[in-house]
Parts: structure tokens; C-alpha cells; sequence
């Protein structure tokens, strides 16, 4: 089936408005809650079914959020979307920012519109960076100007009601995954941490089931400091094809945990303690 057929454009808080379990709330199933799900069994329990907690929205998520509507979306417009920087006052002739722990500014920012969230002056610099280094890397630019940006397919796997955003896709390459990093030279190493393979295996495969198709994967990474590299990695075919299985497994559990209301974290019952110093120093442990 043809991408822009049954993809569809949506909002990202009515997106995030339809997402759940998947399985008997009448919602959909997302990457990040999978993730998290991966992550923390009790967690995702404590957040997701019990509502006891709230999800910590990370001043990194804020801005990578920020990002994506500025690369993604609306281009150095977004500016418009946001208030940038505390107020300013003169002080000795000199114009400054009121304090962020001042009491004029928490009073100001508790007064802001929801539809123009606070963002630092810095911040937007460095957005408006990013998305001037991505409209200058002959690739990523390309893939961004000429793809069909934050569409959303929904369909069902093993089961279970899913949906995908995808930051963008572009016929001439593949699916484009738009992500930051502080560290060109840490990010692959990161990827595995911050679980961006097993989410390229999540979005891979639903979108495989939706459209029939097996597109190339590219994550199109930014560093937010300087010196502000932009760099194209197209994921290893095998590598994805695993993390696609990986992917495969983690719902048939997720399923299961949520029809069961059982939620493990692997570490019931005694658990066997050990001291990585002895192990590593040879001689220290008599057998």
C-alpha cells in the first residue's frame, strides 16, 4: 500500500492523546511506552496502569521535542509557537533577564499561555542552529525538504493496536529518524542506551505491516553544541531485521503482562550478590 494513502497528519498532542496498552483500553501502543515498558516492568505499572505517577518530562525532551517542530515542521516560523527568554530589565544601564529564581519570573511563567511554552533564549539558538546545519547537509536536507514529515500510521501487530509517528519519509532514500546528541563521537554508543535500535525495529516493522514495503532506515543525527555536526547513518539491514525481532518478542510479553496484570522485574526471590573488584583482581576468590 501506498505511504501517503495510509498515513495520516496529526497533531503530536492528539497523537500522544491515543496512546496506550493497546490491548483492552481502546488505545494505541507506541514505541516509547514499549520501551519503557522494556526498561522497568514496575515503572511502566506504576505509571501507565496504576496512574500513581507521572512521566518526568526531561528539560532534554522539551528540547528535543522543539527541535522536531523546527526541523520537521515549520522551520525557523516555529519561533512564533514559543515565549523565548525571561524578561528583561535595565541594570546600570545595562539590559539583563530578570533571574529564573526570582519571584517576578516564577509569577510570569506560571501566567504563560500552554500554547506558548517557555524556552531560553539559548535554547532557540541552538534550535535554530540544528535546523540550519540540517538544511546545509545535501542528504539530511534532501530527505527533510522533499519527505512526507510527521505522519502517522496506526495498524495492528500480534494482536495488539499500534502506531507510529515517523519524523519523515522520502520514497528516494527511506524512513528518516530525526535525533541529538552531545557527542557525534558517543552517539552509537548511545543509541543502544537510549534504545533508538529497538525503536528503529518498532517503527521498521509497523510500518513493514502497514505498507508492505521494507524501506532503508536513516537516523539523522544532530549535535545541539558545537560544533554543530550533522551526520546521516543508514542502519545495517541485519542489525535492524534484529532489532525488529527483538521487537516481535517484547509485545508478545507486553501482551501477556497486560492480560495477566503481572508485571515482573526479573529480581523476585534471592538474587546472588557479587563484587566486581574480587572477580577482576586474579586470586582474590578461593574456589
Amino acid at each position: 500500500m501506498n505511504y501517503s494513502e495510509i498515513s495520516i497528519i496529526e497533531d503530536a498532542n492528539v497523537y500522544h492523546s491515543k496512546s496506550g496498552n493497546g490491548i483492552n483500553d481502546g488505545k494505541y501502543l507506541g514505541s516509547h511506552s514499549l520501551i519503557d515498558y522494556q526498561k522497568n516492568q514496575l515503572l511502566y505499572k506504576r505509571v501507565y496502569v496504576d496512574k500513581a505517577v507521572e512521566k518526568e518530562m526531561t528539560e532534554s525532551l522539551k528540547k528535543g521535542t522543539a527541535i522536531h517542530r523546527c526541523v520537521l515542521e515549520k522551520g525557523a516560523d516555529f519561533v512564533n509557537d514559543y515565549t523565548v527568554g525571561y524578561p528583561m530589565h535595565e541594570v546600570k544601564g545595562v539590559m539583563q533577564e530578570y533571574g529564573a529564581d526570582t519571584k517576578f519570573v516564577k509569577e510570569w511563567l506560571s501566567a504563560l499561555p500552554k500554547d506558548k511554552p517557555f524556552i531560553s533564549r539559548q535554547e532557540m539558538a541552538d534550535i535554530l542552529k540544528i535546523n540550519e546545519i540540517v538544511s546545509q547537509h545535501e542528504i539530511a536536507s534532501d530527505m527533510v525538504k522533499n519527505g512526507l514529515n510527521e505522519r502517522v500510521i496506526r495498524t495492528k501487530y500480534e494482536g495488539v493496536n499500534c502506531q507510529i509517528r515517523i519524523d519523515c519519509f522520502n520514497p528516494k532514500y527511506g524512513i528518516g529518524d530525526l535525533k541529538k546528541t552531545r557527542s557525534m563521537a558517543g552517539f552509537l554508543r548511545d543509541a543502544d542506551k537510549f534504545g533508538y535500535w529497538f525503536q528503529a525495529g518498532y517503527y521498521s516493522k509497523i510500518f513493514e505491516i502497514a505498507t508492505g514495503q521494507k524501506p532503508p532506515f536513516f537516523w539523522i543525527v544532530c549535535e545541539d553544541v558545537e560544533p554543530f555536526e550533522c551526520v546521516v547513518y543508514e542502519l545495517d539491514r541485519a542489525h535492524l531485521e534484529y532489532a525488529q525481532r527483538l521487537v516481535e518478542s517484547a509485545i508478545l510479553e507486553f501482551k501477556e503482562a497486560i492480560l495477566n496484570n503481572s508485571f515482573l522485574t526479573g529480581r523476585e526471590g534471592i538474587n546472588t550478590a557479587t563484587w566486581w573488584k574480587a572477580e577482576k583482581e586474579e586470586g582474590a576468590i578461593s574456589i
